[in-house]
């Protein structure tokens, strides 16, 4: 049970409460005096009708403000005895300044006993002044600009509370192909709202602020997108809802097309960099940040000068920082040093993009590491250049074997009508090695500059290192020292003489390079080597057995440790692109794969180079029998038809046949030559041609005389084609030789050919 002295405290507590409220309050008795009336409250009589109040002996029954107010305020108060909760809004003029006017809502409260009697009314009395002000300023503004809304350029609707159709603008009705008569009963999800099922209460209660919806058009079958914003005001003691329509379709559609835009450049293997008109970094997509050596993500926001400034060392930004500020659209290569300090080649373009003022808003730097393009241009330049000498070799070799021939064939006969102990003699057989040498210079450029397979064959790799040794020490300068170590027995491998040649020529040539014009030793060893699980290091990647090891030593500069892992990649070099391609070593390193073998290296700076390269040694079985020092095979009177466009060749040729015991025949016309051939078609045993004949080719006589009889061996010779193998394989009766041919090459062949007939 709650006590008296709980009770007076509990009212103290009330009275205090109820005195220090800003609203102003009152409590009536039903007798019609004052039980209680706050300090608002007195503020509230004081302000608005000039009494000073005194509750005590105020009574409610006998206020007269005005006829209007005091009325009702009266009728208020007695409804409220009733039980009833009453809310009203007065219009209230003060009685000292008519001109002055209030607006306050009052709230009328029953206050119960226990027992459900009523013995006072609580009033509240809020200022509503300054928002009637506002509503009516909004009604003045609605009503006055009611045609403004009409003529807006975007679609404008006005709902009951309910959410039914009050009013639009004409656009509104064309946006959504509709007119008044059509929607005047409609509510709104029944003629715009795309979801038919969504609840009229979340419309209502759905305070929208630029947020985005989306409706359909059915005329067009298509979904448009509305940026919505609505408010609610008071109109005419109506509750009404605005709803004002941006109309984004457009934008949405441009958005998403910029969105699919920003995803390719941001996916893109280009790097994309993009500054506005202040020259400050905006964006960069991910790729950008591999291209350079330097955290280029922290310069976000930050100007192009302080990228330049903060990393000069990268040329790259001094051509972007020059273009940019210069205002002016480029494109072209230029140098970086990327994230791992290599430098790389960038194929560049600065683009600028202008608002509607005509002013410059933003520049885009697009990047694409063309490395390895550019490598590749200098890679198909440096094949292009090959294939020219292929072109000029072959041009040549014709006129050139020709000599050798005629050199050659006069040499051997000379040679066969002397005694050995004759002092031409040996004279003689010097013009004939230099003359072979020459012969063989010249296929090696043939077979290098064609595109032909690698024939592969047993041979003894000695020789062919001692005359490339030969060939470093006449172009080497004379500081250069060339060491050589070759072992006396013959060492055999599976390979092509020229590819050893070009390894030899390939690694001698860096060994050279890396002196730096320096007085040097270049050492250069052969030997035969075994493989077993005991001598097998971890650097070796080869199977047990013989291997013949080249190794080829240099006193120079030494490889640097970071780039050992790539020296046998292509197109890599340190040197300038005026003396090194990156090919050197790759082509070595691929000729070494070619031929199963292995190759390796160890270097120290300063302190010189040792290359390691095995090749798997041969010795399955003899090697071939060198026809040329067997004896010569003499023939048994055949008859022969030798053409060639060179006199002295048909000359020295039908020699050299003769002594053979051949019957020769000798033209240097190709008609004259096929008249001879139709004339004695049955007496001729066999035709030998050049390839290269003016007017009428060596091919195409070849298939003159075919037409007449196909089974006649022929050989055709020739300096230099790529028509030999393909028209040898087509005709079974066809030889092909090289120029120049010996003696006892001519001898052997033709001396097969009649042993294949009989």
């Amino acid at each position: 049970m709650v006590s008296k002295t709980n009770c007076t405290e509990y009212k103290e507590i009330l009275e205090t409460i109820v005195n220090n409220s800003l609203i102003p309050q009152m409590i009536i008795n039903e007798d019609g005096t004052f039980r209680l009336c706050n300090q608002a409250g007195k503020f509230l009589f004081k302000k608005l009708w000039d009494i000073k109040f005194n509750h005590s002996t105020l009574n409610w029954k006998s206020l007269n403000f005005d006829n209007s107010f005091s009325v009702s305020f009266v009728k208020d108060i007695e409804t409220a005895f009733t039980g009833q909760i009453i809310v009203d809004q007065y219009r209230i003029k003060t009685t000292h300044n008519n001109l002055e006017e209030y607006y306050y809502e009052f709230q009328f409260f029953p206050v119960f006993k226990a027992d459900n009697i009523i013995t006072n009314v609580c009033i509240n009395a809020i200022d509503i002044t300054n928002l009637k002000y506002k509503e009516s300023l909004l009604l003045d503004s609605i009503t006055i600009n009611q045609s403004v809304f009409s003529s807006l350029d975007e679609p404008y609707l006005q709902l009951n509370n309910d959410l039914s159709f009050y009013n639009a603008n004409t656009l509104f009705f064309q946006y959504f192909n509709t007119n008044r008569e059509n929607v005047i009963d409609l509510f709104i999800n029944e003629f715009i709202w795309e979801n038919k099922d969504i609840s009229l209460e979340y419309i209502k209660n759905f305070k929208l602020n630029n947020e985005l919806l989306t409706f359909y058009d059915q005329t067009k079958n298509e979904k448009l997108f509305f940026k919505v914003s609505s408010d609610t005001i008071r109109l005419n003691e109506k509750q009404i809802i605005f709803l004002l329509f941006k109309d984004i379709t457009n934008l949405k559609k441009e958005l998403k097309h910029s969105q699919m835009l920003l995803t390719s450049i941001e996916k893109s293997s280009l790097g994309f960099m993009f500054f506005d008109a202040e020259y400050r970094l905006s964006y960069i997509n991910a790729n950008i940040k591999d291209l350079f050596n330097f955290p280029i993500e922290q310069y976000i926001h930050k100007t192009i000068d302080s990228i330049y400034n903060d990393n000069k060392s990268n040329e790259c930004f001094l051509i972007v920082y020059q273009k940019i500020k210069d205002k002016l659209n480029w494109k072209g290569k230029i140098k970086c040093i990327s994230k791992d300090n290599q430098q790389e080649i960038l194929d560049t373009g600065v683009y600028c993009f202008y608002g509607d003022d005509k002013q410059i808003e933003q520049y885009m730097v697009i990047f694409r590491n063309a490395t390895l393009e550019v490598h590749l241009e200098k890679h198909l330049l440096q094949a292009q250049k090959l294939e020219a000498l292929g072109t000029l070799a072959g041009g040549i070799a014709h006129d050139f074997n020709n000599i050798l021939s005629a050199m050659l064939g006069f040499t051997e006969l000379s040679i066969m009508d002397l005694d050995e102990d004759c002092p031409q003699y040996f004279n003689l057989q010097q013009i004939q090695i230099s003359a072979n040498r020459a012969k063989d210079m010249i296929n090696q450029i043939l077979t290098f500059s064609r595109k032909t397979d690698i024939q592969l064959k047993p041979l003894i790799i000695n020789p062919i290192i001692k005359e490339a040794i030969k060939l470093l020490r006449a172009s080497f300068p004379a500081y250069v020292e060339i060491i050589h170590n070759l072992p006396p027995e013959p060492l055999k491998i599976m390979g092509d003489p020229t590819q050893i040649n070009q390894i030899v020529m390939n690694l001698g040539t860096n060994a050279m390079q890396s002196l730096q014009n320096k007085i040097g030793k270049i050492l250069i060893s052969l030997s035969l080597e075994t493989i077993n699980s005991d001598n097998k290091s971890n650097k070796l990647v080869l199977n047990e057995g013989k291997y013949v090891l080249l190794k080829i030593s240099d006193t120079g500069c030494g490889i640097p440790e970071h780039i050992k892992s790539k020296v046998f990649d292509p197109y890599f070099t340190t040197k300038t692109s005026e003396t090194g391609t990156g090919l050197g070593l790759a082509v070595v390193h691929g000729i070494v794969s070619a031929l199963n073998g292995f190759i390796h290296f160890d270097s120290e700076p300063n302190k010189g180079t040792n290359f390691y390269i095995y090749l798997p040694y041969y010795d399955n079985q003899e090697l071939p029998i060198d026809k040329s020092v067997e004896a010569l095979k003499s023939g048994k009177g055949q008859k022969i038809l030798f053409l060639d466009d060179e006199s002295p060749i048909v000359n020295v040729n039908c020699q050299i046949l003769k002594k053979l015991n051949y019957i020769a025949y000798g033209f240097t016309d190709t008609l004259k030559a096929f008249d001879f051939y139709v004339e004695n078609y049955f007496e001729i045993d066999l035709i030998i041609t050049d390839m290269t004949m003016p007017e009428i080719t060596g091919l195409e006589f070849i298939n003159m005389i075919r037409e007449l009889n196909p089974i006649i061996p022929i050989i055709i010779c020739s300096g230099y084609s790529e028509l030999l193998d393909n028209n040898k394989n087509e005709d079974n009766y066809l030889y092909t030789v090289s120029k120049p041919i010996s003696t006892n090459q001519m001898a052997h062949l033709i001396n097969e050919i009649f042993n294949e007939s009989l």
